[in-house]
């Protein structure tokens, strides 16, 4: 079973993303996916958004976005961002769990 300060924690980022697509992406739609495997979490967060300048955001991202990276940081987990104008947003979370 996984800790439950790492679970919370999971929750708390998968929290965040949905707030960001609610409060910036214009989405119709967004999809959420955990797939667990050989002691591995895998969490995709995509949308149908706005998208955003990945680039940008990294260089002077909102509070938002520096409390998921650093939350993924803290459970040293990677995070894999993709976003395009109009295409939307893609975001692919791994955690070793044990």
């Amino acid at each position: 079973a996984m800790e439950q300060s790492t679970a919370l924690a999971i929750y708390r980022i998968i929290q965040e993303l949905l707030n960001n697509v609610i409060k910036h992406a214009k989405a119709t739609e967004v999809l959420v996916q955990l797939l667990r495997e050989n002691g591995r979490l895998v969490v995709n967060v995509e949308d149908n958004g706005r998208g955003f300048d990945v680039k940008a955001s990294k260089e002077k991202g909102g509070m938002g976005w520096r409390n998921i990276r650093s939350r993924v940081e803290l459970l040293n987990g990677t995070i894999d961002l993709q976003s395009s104008a109009e295409k939307g947003t893609a975001v692919n979370l791994e955690f070793n769990i044990g």
